[in-house]
């Protein structure tokens, strides 16, 4: 019965709290005895019964503990973090740095990287 399916994967986000994951995994082990052993068909719930994870939004720094952060360094440690953050690089980006991918002039620029296809810096 899709009902008490529905109740079960409910009771397992409410009462037990399990994750997402969790639930999905309960889900998938009841949909494959009800088609598999049982050759019965649940309907079309597995839109409705399926949980769906947050998504986690990443912790930023304030401006002051940025500020703090440089304050604490000197030198090329400063400068290396200064354009790893200014320019939002990747560290292995930093090391692939070269003298002519700096424009001292500040126009824009962009910096070529590895990683995704579609994005660029």
């Amino acid at each position: 019965d899709p009902e008490t399916v529905r109740r079960y994967i409910s009771w397992l986000a409410l009462s037990r709290e399990v994750a997402a994951s969790t639930q999905n995994l309960a889900f998938n082990a009841i949909n494959f005895l009800f088609k598999e052993v049982l050759k019965k068909d649940m309907g079309d719930q597995s839109d409705n019964l399926r949980a769906r994870s947050g998504s986690k939004l990443p912790s930023v720094l304030t401006v002051d503990e940025v500020r703090a952060i440089f304050a604490q360094l000197e030198g090329t440690e400063r400068l290396m973090l200064e354009i790893i953050y200014g320019g939002g690089l990747r560290i292995s980006e930093l090391m692939r740095l070269r003298v002519q991918d700096i424009d001292l002039n500040f126009t824009f620029r962009t910096v070529k990287f590895t990683g995704r296809p579609m994005f660029s810096r």
